[in-house]
C-alpha cells in the first residue's frame, strides 16, 4: 500500500487497526455457518473475534486496516 500511494504523489500517515470489525465478521460468519442467529453463534464468533485481536496484538496483522493518506 505504500508503495501503490508513493508511486500516485501520496503518503501513508498512520495505519490504525479495526480491533472491534474481527468480532463482526466472526459473528456475521457464525450465524451463516449455523443458519440462524442465536446466543451460542454470538459467542462463539466473540470468542473467534477475541483470539483473532490477541494474535494481532502481538503480530499487528489486523483483519481490517484504515489507512491515513495525505498528498505530498
Amino acid at each position: 500500500m505504500k508503495a501503490l500511494m508513493k508511486n500516485n504523489g501520496l503518503e501513508v500517515v498512520s495505519i490504525k487497526p479495526m480491533v472491534f470489525d474481527a468480532y463482526y465478521i466472526s459473528m456475521i460468519s457464525e450465524n451463516y455457518r449455523r443458519g440462524k442467529g442465536g446466543l451460542g453463534a454470538m459467542l462463539s464468533g466473540f470468542w473467534t473475534g477475541f483470539i483473532s485481536n490477541s494474535h494481532a496484538a502481538s503480530t499487528g496483522e489486523y483483519s481490517s486496516l484504515i489507512y491515513v493518506i495525505r498528498k505530498k
